[in-house]
Formats: C-alpha cells, structure tokens, sequence
C-alpha cells in the first residue's frame, strides 16, 4: 500500500497548493515523515498520522489510503482453533444424527450470552458444534449462528476467517427471505470493514441497507427500528474516520430519533437490536468525539449516557476505553487507570484483545519511573511490552503529574521530581532544555521559540535554556544529551516532531529526559524500568 498511499498524498497535497513543509506544519507530522510516505518508503504508518494528514489536506481519509487498505494483522489465538476449523471444514463436522432445531436455537442463545459476557474460554467450547450444527438447520437459524461466529472473529481480529463465515451467513440471510436478517448481517459485516479501515465501503453499504429498510420512525417495530438505527452507526462511524464529521452527524442525529422511538419489549439479550437503544447512540457520541480528538467533548458527552448499563455490555467496554482515552487527552491519568483496572475485573478476556487498552496502559506506564502493583498487574495482563514508550497523547498538566505522584508539591515552596536524584533534597521546579532547528522553523523561528517559552511556563517547568542547531550540526541529539545532564532538566520541548531526524524522538534523548513538542501538544516519557531493575540501571 505504501506506494499508493504516497501517490495519493502527494497529488492531494498538490491539488491544495501545499508544499511539504507547509503540510508538516498545518499537520503536525514530520517534514521528513511526509516525504518518505510521499517516496513509499513507508508502509506502517499509523493510522492517526494518515487522518491528521487528511484534516490538513481538507480531505475524507479514504482519499489517503484508498477503498482497500492493509488490515491489521490477525491475531489467530490457539482458543478459536477448533472454531476456524469447523468453519473451513464445515462438511467434516455435521454430526451423525442432525439435533433438533430447538435444541440448536437454545444453544445458539446460551452462546450469545457467553459473548456478551465475555466467557471466551466456555464459549470457544460451544461454537465449533454450532457452526457445524448450522449445517443441518434453517437459513434463518444458519444466519444467526454465523452472525455469532463472525462477531467472535472480528472481535478477536481473526479477519480472513471473519470475512468467509459472514459472507456464508448473508447468504443464509438472504436465502431465509427475512430483510431484517440479511440487515443485521450487514451490521456486523461494516463493523469487519470498520476494522479493516475500508471506510467508503461501509458508508455505501450501510446507507443502501438503510434506504432499503427505513422504518416509519411512528409505526416502526422494535426490530425495524433498532436494526436500522445500527446501520446509521456503522455508517457514522465510518464517516467520522473518513474525515467527514457532518456526514457522521447526520446519521447520528438520525439513529438517535430512532433510539428515543424504540419501545423496549422483553426479550433475552441476543440479537443486535436487543443492544440498541438511547444509551447505545450516547455511547457512540462519545467515541466520535474522541476520534474527531475533541476529548473534553467526549468526557461532557460520557456523563449523559444512561447509567446502570448492562455490565457484560461489549459496546458499553469499548466506551469506557473511550472514556479512558479522553481523559488522558485532557492529562488526568487517574480515572483512566481507575477504568482499566475496572474493565481487568469486569471484562478481563475482552480486555486483552483491545489495541487500544494497551495503548492507553502503556501511555500511563510510560511516564512513571516506579509502577504500582495495579499497573504492573495490568501490563502482565495484556502482555505489554517491555521498555515501551508514551502513545501519543497530550502532554499532561502539573496539576496532574503532582495528583499521578510523578512530582511532588510543597506547598509555598514550589515542587520537585519524585524519585530524580539529580533534583533529590532541592525545593526547585523541574527544569526543561527547548530545542529547535533553524532550517525546520525558518521564518517561524521566533513563533517557534515564544510558544515553546509558553508552554514550560504553563505546565510549571524552569526553561533554561533554548538550543537552536542547524541542518549541519555534527552529532546533535549527543549535544542534547549532554546539555541535559549539564543543565540538570527533566524534559526537552521543541516544536514538532519536524526538528529530529525521520520525524522520529531519538530513543538516547528519552532516556535522559522526556520530550514534549508544541504541535501536536504530546508527552514522548522517559523509557519504563522495569520494576526489579536496580535504581540507577537506566532503561533496559
């Protein structure tokens, strides 16, 4: 992909009358990351720098990566074994004497609550003999229980396996003559494409089936209007990945009239439109909010969703994770690690297989140089690795390091690094060292320097000193280095990511201290030592 996606950037870069270097500023991404994703040189770059590119070019992101980008990689997990054989081999597993269909739908039932649940190990047991028993049972029964299967697999990021068992269960779906069921088919088949970054394909898809079952929002049934109401999200969701922000708001205002008309019947909680309602289009607000990185939005929004929510809820675990993010997008670590340790507790096999809760812990982690045995627990948990550095979130403010127990404030006196033996035994401020580079910041130099003056005033650092090299400076992160042990800092500030070399922080420099940068405002923390390490080791 990396060379279309180079070809793609650059004549939309053009089209906009933009150089590099002017996309690196309005963007926040490297000059020279640009130029090797505009050269093909890169083929991993993540998926946040392609949308902060797409808002700078005024583009929908699928501009950017195409109809067909790389998906993430499968994770293939030995539980789901005897599941993906069944599903390859369908003809192999049909059992001697066919159960009776009953039977079949009461299992199929028990299965549903184990997913929503979060009992993988227990349900791993039963979905191989259902996804052979769907073999001998009606269309309508066949499609649900693939429906489950393939829900599984895209939960689990096991795609190529997800993508054949839902393309067999919309043919059931179809087969069956029920419109209902091929639509919540669809659901869960934009949901995989969700996951495979094929955003145009979901907007086309879930609007046709939209168009295609549109309830009257008066008369329309429960199922009608739920089903419905969950393609609009699917389509909002693509939307705001897209870069489309008032198509995602359209289709959110949309399902939001057909959530407030739901009228709730009793029912077991197994199929989709079972699991929609006012507080799932809440839920999905705040996820919008956070991707379109409006996180104070998106902790106000939090607090309107409905509580008492349904504990097993997997819709309700992604939202928390929202939720986590965005506080740490606002530098207020402790309620993210409170929502981590709760989802370890209440959701421990969901939680393990979400990107994301590793991303967030390994943020927290990374800007401490002690961990607490909650968070030691945790990384063991999700299998983080070792010497990990801070995902790319706001910088926190001093008012929180103090609360995370990073610095330690004496009142009237002024505070000091925790655990920093070069600052142990001195009442001062943590001092920081700016750097910039003369070629990068060219007319902007003096912006560049006030804002990176700003900054350290506001979040309580001593800036002592601002280092400005130039494109034929010899060695310069070593003359970094070195003037962050002569002058004692804790952090180094710079603009962007645009003044190192490849746009990328030199991992020598966070060994010594950590690195802020003005544009995008983002904490690059000092490297984990890990807990046994002795005191003075340095990172591993």
């Amino acid at each position: 992909m990396s060379g279309d996606l180079g070809q793609r950037v650059q004549s939309v870069r053009k089209r906009r009358g933009l150089t590099q270097r002017e996309l690196a500023a309005n963007s926040g991404v490297s000059l020279s990351l640009i130029r090797k994703i505009e050269q093909g040189e890169r083929d991993d770059t993540r998926i946040e720098t392609l949308r902060r590119l797409a808002v700078a070019l005024g583009c929908p992101l699928t501009a950017l990566i195409g109809s067909a980008p790389r998906a993430p990689e499968s994770r293939n997990g030995a539980m789901w074994v005897a599941t993906r054989r069944a599903i390859e081999a369908p003809a192999e597993q049909v059992r001697a004497e066919p159960p009776a269909e009953a039977d079949v739908a009461e299992t199929l039932a028990a299965a549903v609550r184990l997913y929503h649940e979060n009992r993988y190990e227990l349900l791993a047991r039963i979905l191989p003999g259902l996804v052979a028993d769907s073999e001998v049972v009606s269309p309508q029964l066949r499609a649900r229980i693939l429906q489950l299967t393939g829900s599984v697999m895209v939960q689990t990021r096991q795609l190529r396996t997800a993508r054949t068992v839902l393309d067999r269960g919309l043919a059931a779906a179809q087969s069956s003559e029920d419109v209902l069921d091929s639509a919540s088919m669809m659901v869960t088949l934009c949901w995989l494409l969700l996951v495979e970054r094929r955003f145009q394909q979901v907007d086309e898809l879930a609007i046709e089936w939209a168009d295609r079952i549109e309830p009257r929002i008066s008369t329309g049934t429960e199922r009608e209007l739920s089903t419905w109401g969950w393609l609009l999200l699917r389509g909002s969701a693509a939307a705001i990945r897209d870069n489309r922000p008032d198509d995602a708001d359209d289709m959110m205002r949309f399902a939001q009239a057909a959530a407030v008309a739901v009228k709730r019947e009793p029912r077991g909680y197994q199929d989709y439109w079972t699991t929609f309602g006012p507080a799932t289009v809440a839920m999905k607000r705040v996820e919008n909010a956070v991707i379109d990185d409006r996180p104070d939005l998106a902790v106000r929004l939090a607090r309107e969703v409905p509580s008492g929510l349904r504990p097993t809820s997997d819709n309700r675990n992604r939202h928390l994770l929202d939720v986590a993010r965005a506080h740490l997008d606002l530098a207020r670590p402790e309620p993210a690690l409170e929502i981590l340790l709760r989802l370890s507790n209440e959701a421990r096999p969901w939680l393990i297989e979400q990107r994301l809760a590793k991303d967030l812990l390994t943020s927290l982690i990374g800007r401490r140089r002690t961990l607490t045995t909650e968070m030691r627990g945790l990384a063991d948990l999700i299998h983080l690795e070792y010497c990990v550095r801070s995902w790319h979130f706001r910088a926190w403010s001093l008012e929180s390091a103090i609360a995370a127990g990073f610095l330690r404030a004496d009142p009237g006196l002024g505070i000091h690094r925790q655990h920093d033996r070069r600052t142990r035994g001195r009442i001062m401020n943590p001092g920081a060292l700016g750097y910039l580079r003369e070629d990068v910041s060219g007319s902007r130099r003096q912006w560049d320097e006030r804002q990176i003056r700003v900054l350290a005033e506001r979040l309580g650092y001593d800036l002592r000193k601002i280092a400005v090299f130039g494109a034929n400076t010899d060695r310069p992160v070593y003359r970094l280095r070195v003037l962050v042990s002569n002058l004692a800092v804790d952090a180094v500030i710079v603009p962007s990511l645009a003044h190192f070399e490849d746009g990328v922080v030199p991992g020598e420099l966070v060994e010594r201290a950590d690195v802020i940068t003005v544009r995008p405002e983002e904490t690059y923390a000092r490297w984990l030592i890990p807990p046994d390490a002795p005191a003075d080791s340095g990172s591993r």
